[in-house]
């Protein structure tokens, strides 16, 4: 089955997994369980036990992912939301009342919400980072907040 799936679905079998989360509509006791036989003994992934999470609602990656009869949420962390709002706001704050973001700042800023962007607003969240990544790549810009990068930041 393995050998199948990894020819047919072009799955990488037999690899290790360094976390797996699954998310259950409902708390059924043998679905994780069922679920683990098929990624470690049917696929042949190296999973430990402990990296192994699963239930109606599991933080991963700083996301709380819920899975309703509604469908999936994505919703951010409070701690994980608390950090970037921080984090923006010294931008924000800086050389008033224009802000200011180097261009190793902006690059350092624009790994951090594009997960966020990709699972909470889709294509919508990008175009809002476009203007940091652009910074980033800038070393030419002055540190100064361009309008489209400031109305960016305040946006997110």
């Amino acid at each position: 089955v393995a050998v199948i799936l990894c020819v047919v679905l072009w799955l990488p079998t037999g690899n290790y997994i360094d976390d797996f989360s699954t998310v259950f509509r409902e708390d059924d006791a043998s679905l994780p369980g069922d679920v683990w036989t098929f990624l470690v003994e049917v696929m042949k992934f190296h999973l430990h036990v402990v990296k192994f999470k699963h239930g109606p609602r599991e933080i991963h990656l700083g996301m709380e992912l819920t899975l309703t009869a509604d469908g999936i949420s994505f919703r951010l962390s409070d701690n994980r939301r608390a950090k970037y709002v921080a984090y923006i706001d010294v931008f924000l704050a800086r050389d008033p009342p224009h802000g200011a973001m180097t261009c190793s700042e902006a690059s350092e800023l624009g790994g951090c919400p594009a997960w966020a962007s990709n699972a909470l607003f889709g294509r919508c969240g990008r175009v809002f980072l476009a203007p940091i990544l652009d910074r980033a790549t800038n070393d030419q810009a002055w540190n100064r907040l361009n309008h489209r990068l400031r109305r960016a930041l305040q946006w997110w």
